[in-house]
C-alpha cells in the first residue's frame, strides 16, 4: 500500500513530501493459524478444520517467543491447540490473549463457555465475552451477543438491544 506524507522539519517553512509503504507484518502464525475476519489479524485466515498442526503449532510458538506481546500470535497458537483438541492448552492461551486486548479471544472464550468446552457450560461468562468482543467491533461477537438477548439465553432478554447488534 503506497501513501504519502508531509513531514515538516522544525523551524521549516516548507514541508517536503515523502513517499514510503506500509505494509502488515506477517508471519508464518499468520498464514496457518489466523483466523478469517479477525480485527486485529493480517492475514486471510484459516478455518478451523483446515489448520495444519504440524505446522502451526511450531510457527505460532515461534512467533509468540519472538514477539511475547503481540496478542495475535498468543491467540493463533490457542487456535492451533484447539485445533489438536488440546483445550486446556487453548483455554489457557486465549485467556492469555483476551488479558492482552485481543478480541476475537473474548468471542472464542464466550463460545467455549457457552458450550462448556474446556469447562463448566457458563452462559453468563459467555455473555460477558460476548458483549467485549461485540462493543469492540468483532462481527462475531455482535452475532452471538444479538442472538443471546434476543433469545434471553443466558440474560435478560432484550429484543431491541439484540436486533441492534444483529443488524450491525
Amino acid at each position: 500500500i503506497a501513501t504519502e506524507w508531509t513531514v515538516h522539519e522544525t523551524g521549516a517553512t516548507a514541508a517536503m513530501p515523502v513517499a514510503g509503504q506500509i505494509r502488515p507484518f506477517v508471519v508464518d502464525c499468520d498464514l496457518e493459524a489466523g483466523e478469517p475476519l479477525d480485527l486485529q489479524g493480517v492475514a486471510d485466515g484459516t478455518l478451523p478444520n483446515e489448520i495444519d498442526i504440524a505446522k502451526a503449532i511450531p510457527a505460532c510458538t515461534d512467533a509468540m517467543q519472538r514477539y511475547p506481546n503481540v496478542a495475535r500470535f498468543i491467540y493463533q497458537l490457542g487456535r492451533a491447540h484447539l485445533a489438536a483438541k488440546q483445550v486446556d492448552e487453548a483455554v489457557a492461551l486465549f485467556k492469555r490473549a483476551y488479558d492482552q486486548g485481543h478480541v476475537r479471544s473474548a468471542y472464542q472464550l464466550g463460545y467455549m463457555a457457552q458450550r462448556g468446552i474446556g469447562g463448566k457450560q457458563n452462559l453468563t461468562e459467555a455473555n460477558d465475552y460476548f458483549k467485549y468482543s461485540a462493543l469492540n467491533g468483532d462481527p462475531y461477537g455482535m452475532l452471538a451477543y444479538g442472538r443471546n438477548l434476543v433469545m434471553g439465553r443466558g440474560t435478560a432478554a432484550d429484543v431491541g438491544s439484540g436486533i441492534q447488534f444483529l443488524s450491525r
